[in-house]
């Protein structure tokens, strides 16, 4: 080298590594299997040494690795040329395409077949029905049935319906809430202290606010209202049995508290929107202002309590929510057919 003839600059590994982004252990393995070699290494300190220029040498090789190249595959690019690249590009592109596929068909598969399984699992579960109407635990039990489902006993009130679970151990309890004797949140707790990871669907024409709420802070998976439609006990089924164990007991409390009208009667939609906050843990803000109704600036302090023995066990108020839940279906029909006369009339 001439005397006045610059040296070239020179990377140390350290800084070539933050360069790039690469650590030095990154390097020293690139050096080892020869992908990746120095400009210069130190006889006496074995350190290694980098021109500049190399930098961009090594960003070309950690960008073929993003593109999915193996080392290998990239040591045997070297030295490459642009169009050379954008071939290799071009064929790598097609078989990511090609991969995505067979990969998708395979993710397709395995859906269907866990659907499958889960289907079979679900249909496999063996049932116990409680409610002390006869006509009603036929009407359940002939269409869980018809879903094959296995009945596995059935109860008419809740002191029975803890004695056939400690024998039968089924896998869900459908339980009735207004029973003689024992009431049906009673039989809930008593199945929870038994067993905790006890699946129990409620099913009652007691929609109230606080009676919904009380069977879902004993722990409960769902409540459906009566009358049902037969798809909505069956997805309330299928729900408890292969969703979440628990509901968030506290977001439940808080929905609780909020209830400026604790008596109101809730539909099967409105319910489904306070199961699922429960599960999310958190309540939107359109079902806190339902949960507060017309009072909710009263100082008030709302009777959230659990339902008194009078209220659960006399039937008179499971008919009057029963009542009032058909004629609240029938103002809400009659309001969509007007609607919808004005509409035509428009047209």
């Amino acid at each position: 080298m001439h005397e006045n003839q610059k040296k070239p600059e020179l990377y140390s590994i350290g800084r070539l590594s933050k360069t790039v982004s690469v650590s030095p252990d990154t390097l020293r393995y690139y050096d080892e299997i020869g992908l990746f070699a120095p400009a210069y290494t130190s006889e006496d300190t074995k350190y290694r040494y980098y021109v500049p220029e190399q930098a961009s040498t090594l960003a070309r090789i950690i960008e073929l690795k993003e593109y999915g190249f193996s080392l290998g595959e990239i040591k045997e690019m070297l030295p490459y040329d642009e169009v050379s690249l954008i071939e290799l590009y071009q064929k790598r592109y097609w078989k990511l395409t090609q991969d995505n596929r067979r990969n998708q068909e395979i993710l397709n598969k395995l859906a269907n077949k866990l659907k499958r399984c889960k289907e079979e699992k679900i249909m496999k579960s063996r049932v116990l029905i409680v409610d002390d109407a006869e006509f009603l635990r036929r009407m359940v039990r002939e269409l869980l049935s018809k879903a094959d489902f296995e009945i596995a006993g059935e109860a008419a009130d809740g002191n029975e319906a803890i004695e056939l679970y400690k024998t039968l151990s089924p896998d869900l309890v459908i339980m009735n809430i207004v029973m003689p004797e024992r009431d049906g949140i009673w039989a809930l707790q008593k199945i929870k202290e038994i067993d905790a990871d006890a699946n129990v669907v409620m099913l009652s024409a007691l929609g109230r606010q606080k009676i919904v709420l009380e069977a879902l802070i004993s722990d409960a998976q769902n409540f459906v209202v009566k009358p049902f439609m037969p798809e909505v006990l069956i997805n309330a089924i299928t729900s408890a049995l292969t969703g979440e164990k628990s509901l968030n007991r506290e977001t439940l409390k808080l929905m609780r508290d909020k209830c400026a009208n604790s008596t109101q009667i809730l539909s099967q939609a409105e319910i489904n929107e306070i199961i699922s906050a429960g599960y999310n843990g958190k309540v939107p803000k359109d079902l806190m202002l339902k949960l507060k109704g017309n009072d909710a600036n009263s100082d008030e302090k709302p009777d959230y309590g659990k339902p008194d023995a009078e209220e659960l066990n006399s039937g008179k108020a499971e008919k009057e929510d029963e009542i009032l839940g058909l004629l609240t279906k029938l103002v809400k029909g009659q309001e969509e057919v007007k609607e919808l006369l004005l509409r035509l009339n428009e047209k």
